[in-house]
């Protein structure tokens, strides 16, 4: 005999089943696309930008990372040493996904009306096909820039001190009579006290007469003159 209520419990615990199963598909759905903005968030903060998405090719904008296949790639990786996702075109995240010997990578792009998920490949290897290794990413040039060439000096156009015009030299007769005082105060010790007292009256700048001016050579036989020579 049918039971009805027997079938029609039947029928209901199936439907709960149904849907308990719907809400779990749309919880992993709604999981998959909160890690996939994860995932986006943390690229962002490693690379320093958020992600371009402006789908031409592989992401140029996706600097400073580690690359798969010409891919930028997570650091993270399997047992065999596969990353865990790519950075695909347009800035989506391609999951790294096995099945029957087979690797590849692929992204959520939504349901069919039977409410089936879709994925686009992105990248696959099939069993026994050897994948290429990880391109480890360049490091950031930290050096300091080279210092920029300094500039010449302005020309001077004031001569400096040994340049400028010299005052002139005291009057040769001056000169005459200083040596012959001092030869007849020191006799031949003027050869040796005479240099003394001339760099004493040009501030150390000279040793020689000839090197006197008219002031500095009248001080000079003045001091000669004296009762007293200071030394």
């Amino acid at each position: 005999m049918f039971d009805k209520e027997f079938w029609k419990d039947k029928l209901a615990g199936a439907q709960a089943r149904l849907s308990h199963l719907e809400n779990l598909d749309r919880i992993a759905e709604a999981s998959e696309r909160g890690a996939i903005a994860l995932e986006r968030i943390a690229s962002a903060l490693e690379n320093g930008a958020a992600h371009t998405g402006n789908g031409a090719g592989p992401q140029a904008a996706v600097h400073n990372l580690d690359t798969f296949a010409g891919f930028p790639c997570s650091e993270i990786v399997d047992v065999n040493g596969l990353p865990k996702f790519i950075h695909a075109p347009g800035g989506q995240i391609a999951h790294l996904r096995k099945g029957d010997g087979d690797r590849w990578y692929s992204v959520f792009t939504g349901r069919d009306d039977s409410g089936k998920k879709l994925y686009e490949r992105i990248l696959g290897f099939k069993e026994g096909e050897p994948v290429p290794a990880i391109k480890k990413a360049t490091p950031p040039d930290t050096s300091a820039p080279a210092p920029a060439a300094e500039k010449p000096p302005p020309p001077d156009n004031n001569p400096p001190a040994a340049e400028a015009k010299r005052t002139p030299a005291a009057d040769p007769a001056l000169l005459k009579k200083i040596h012959a005082v001092g030869k007849d105060i020191y006799g031949d010790e003027w050869g040796q006290t005479g240099p003394h007292l001339i760099e004493s009256h040009t501030d150390g700048q000279s040793r020689s007469s000839a090197d006197l001016s008219q002031a500095q050579a009248e001080a000079l036989l003045e001091t000669l003159q004296r009762d007293q020579i200071p030394f």
